[in-house]
């Protein structure tokens, strides 16, 4: 399993990161057009259109990174007063759905770039874009992200099925005592330095 963990966490990190250069590059494209804008009363970049583009590619590229990080949104609050049998229960629904989800994402995104590949589907606007170029990057980082959550789930299931429990306690969640005692650290080095 640690070869596969090493894989997941290195993969899901490089896309994290190719993700945030993007964000970064969505910053730069604006700010090259609102300059421009001002400056010469034209648009150099069409940042308008092209960030559509990269904030969907980024937003499919990161998830894969979310899942692993365990920042997907739960209900934290509920789910600590569970006896630990229960919890271990809902994290195999919530991986089981995910991973559901993400694979029907996948599926779907793939069949539209694929449908637009084959008509040649160009953006409307004066760039024409082949749609299916960023859908198929687009569809990539969701393919990744369903990859990702059924390597989390064969992983979790592995680990309760060979009676380690608290290491699938681990798998894609985030402790909440733990994180309400960072909050709380956090809370008391800001007041000290106040």
């Amino acid at each position: 399993m640690n070869l596969i963990d090493k894989i997941i966490d290195m993969t899901g990190t490089l896309f994290a990161r190719i993700a945030g250069l993007l964000i970064v590059a969505i910053a730069m494209m604006i700010a090259v057009d609102v300059v421009a804008r001002n400056v010469s009363g034209t648009v150099l970049v069409q940042a308008y259109e092209l960030s559509s583009y990269l904030f969907a590619i980024s937003l499919s590229l990161g998830m894969a990174y979310v899942g692993l990080s365990g920042a997907h949104i739960r209900l934290d609050v509920v789910y600590v007063r569970f006896p630990r049998a229960v919890r271990r229960l809902l994290d195999v629904v919530a991986l089981a759905s995910l991973t559901l989800v993400s694979g029907f994402l996948f599926y779907l995104a793939f069949e539209l770039a694929i449908k637009n590949f084959t008509r040649g589907v160009v953006s409307t606007s004066h760039l024409a874009v082949p749609l299916a170029m960023p859908q198929f990057v687009w569809a990539f980082g969701l393919g990744v992200f369903a990859l990702t959550s059924l390597l989390l789930s064969i992983r979790h299931a592995a680990y309760l099925l060979s009676g380690q429990g608290d290491a699938a306690d681990r798998i894609g969640s985030i402790n909440p005592e733990k994180e309400i005692e960072e909050a709380i650290e956090d809370a008391n080095a800001e007041g000290a330095r106040a």
